[in-house]
């Protein structure tokens, strides 16, 4: 299979729509990690099929895309790394709404309408014992979520980082 075409040879009409496609995303309250993950999977799409954006075919294209993907990033494998119960855990984080009252839940103080995740991507904001306590939790819940140390031992840096 061939590689993405790099974005600096898109046609202009796709190089626009992406950086509209950001724009949006920002606008949506998107956070950098979030842009650059879908903003990712959008060049590899772009860049993979290689034809303007509004003569992309669904399902069709979206589906190929999915199966280049697949062959590329091994997710599956790296999810079977993960025990039953930090996927609960993970999935707790990504939870817009609380659920209280169960241990076996990474539970961690949040704005309301954020997921946990998000508080815990946060920075830590101005130095005082408030921060420091609240970072000192972040680190227990990341601790909490039992990952594997090498979940990532077999993928790039490239990979993991997504760059160009």
């Amino acid at each position: 299979m061939k590689k993405p075409t790099p974005i600096h040879e898109w046609p202009s009409a796709n190089q626009g729509f992406f950086r509209k496609f950001i724009a949006w995303l920002e606008q949506g309250g998107y956070g950098a990690s979030a842009r650059k993950l879908y903003g990712c999977a959008a060049r590899i799409a772009l860049g993979w099929l290689d034809t303007p954006y509004w003569m992309i075919a669904l399902p069709g294209d979206v589906d190929r895309v999915r199966e280049y993907i697949a062959e590329r990033y091994e997710s599956e494998a790296t999810i079977a790394q993960l025990s039953p119960k930090t996927r609960s855990r993970l999935d707790a984080l990504l939870n817009i709404d609380r659920v209280t009252g169960d241990p076996d839940k990474v539970a961690l103080e949040t704005t309301k309408g954020y997921s946990d995740l998000y508080e815990l991507k946060r920075g830590p904001g101005a130095v005082k014992l408030d921060s420091l306590l609240t970072e000192i939790v972040k680190l227990e819940t990341i601790e909490a979520l039992e990952l594997p140390a090498d979940l990532f031992a077999g993928v790039s840096s490239r990979i993991l980082g997504c760059q160009d």
